[in-house]
């Protein structure tokens, strides 16, 4: 019996019992500022920018499927599927989808710091407001686009 298996990873059991009976990826709220996000989604569009999302899908390969089936539910739900999604193997994979005129906007010190890294530019997501002040340094929002 596994339980009694001293070898046995009992945290990874019990990650793995609980996204598979709990649908957590799909199910969780949207950001209060989701809506806002959206629209400049659809400015970003507008100016011909190419939008993306990169999330990580987990390092632990028997996850993967069902947290990439769970993630792409919740983008239906939430009506994103006009934009690509790219399921990271991992949050350390999200340096590899770096390259000149790439931008990650992400809430992990390290995720930011290796994308700069690897040649993309990064932003530091701590709050809204912060990460909308970025995005107007760096010409990407304006006053007039919110």
């Amino acid at each position: 019996m596994k339980a009694l298996d001293p070898r046995f990873n009992y945290s990874v059991w019990l990650i793995q019992k609980y996204i598979q009976t709990t649908p957590l990826f799909e199910t969780h709220p949207p950001m209060p500022y989701f809506e806002k996000i959206k629209q400049w989604i659809s400015f970003w569009k507008s100016q011909g920018i190419h939008v993306s999302i990169l999330s990580s899908v987990s390092s632990l390969t028997e996850f993967q499927d069902l947290i990439a089936s769970q993630k792409i539910t919740w983008l239906k739900k939430n009506d994103l599927t006009h934009i690509p999604a790219i399921f990271a193997r991992g949050s350390h994979d999200k340096k590899n989808f770096a390259k000149k005129g790439f931008l990650l906007i992400d809430d992990s010190p390290s995720n930011t710091t290796e994308f700069t890294q690897a040649g993309g530019a990064a932003i530091l997501h701590s709050s809204f407001e912060e990460t909308e002040q970025s995005l107007i340094t760096m010409g990407l929002l304006s006053k007039t686009s919110e």
